[in-house]
């Protein structure tokens, strides 16, 4: 995020060649034994245009960033694609042929609720017309982790779950969906920021990070990580 998010105020030529070979160094690095079936989420409420800690950027602009990067990881149907929801939730392609280009041509605005319940009925409804063994295996959902309501003593997580199990998808299938909810932190909520969580306590692939490093996502996608503690000793 730190050279991508430059962009919105530097286009000159070579400012813009050097963001794209840095960019695909990283991918580099960082691709060598990862296959990922995990698709990106981005919350784009109206808290996320907020600057996050410790930068000069919005946290929209380095969820924007991030979702770029993982994008180079994910394989199958929903490559080049995004989840981006505020009050809905809808599938957006990334557009141009370099990072940088995807970044700019990208224009999507932070505004509306955070409703996260969006992004699971836009999964139910895509059901109907794609195989269960073509969707992602898990979702990376960059937030400022302060989602609405979801139904009455019910967290977001098991309200999803639940709704999952309806549309179809198989009992597998839904208990090794992954969760990773990543805190992008800004002072919109008060200089705590957000305190919600959505689990009861440890839960089975359901995960919280928070921070600007991707370090992390590295061990879920191992796929030998399934809870919080497997993470932590990882």
């Amino acid at each position: 995020h730190e050279c991508l998010c430059e962009l919105r105020n530097n286009r000159e030529s070579n400012f813009v060649k050097t963001v794209d070979k840095q960019f695909y160094e990283l991918i580099a690095k960082a691709k060598e034994g990862v296959v990922s079936k995990f698709i990106v989420v981005r919350d784009t409420s109206g808290s996320m245009e907020s600057t996050a800690t410790g930068t000069k950027f919005s946290s929209n602009d380095i969820a924007k960033s991030i979702a770029l990067y993982f994008n180079e990881f994910l394989d199958g149907d929903f490559k080049d694609y995004y989840i981006e929801f505020d009050d809905n939730a809808k599938m957006v392609k990334w557009k141009g042929s370099t990072p940088s280009q995807k970044w700019t041509n990208d224009l999507g605005n932070a505004y509306g609720g955070t409703n996260f319940q969006s992004v699971i009925d836009l999964f139910c409804n895509l059901k109907r017309t794609v195989s269960e063994s073509d969707f992602p295996e898990g979702i990376l959902c960059i937030s400022d982790c302060e989602f609405d309501a979801s139904e009455l003593e019910k967290t977001n997580v098991e309200s999803a779950r639940s709704k999952l199990r309806s549309a179809g998808f198989s009992e597998d299938y839904v208990n090794n969906f992954k969760i990773v909810l990543w805190n992008i932190p800004n002072s919109f909520y008060g200089n705590r920021g957000g305190t919600k969580f959505e689990t009861f306590g440890d839960v089975k692939n359901v995960f919280y990070l928070s921070g600007y490093s991707a370090s992390n996502v590295k061990f879920i996608m191992s796929g030998k990580v399934e809870t919080a503690a497997d993470l932590f000793n990882a």
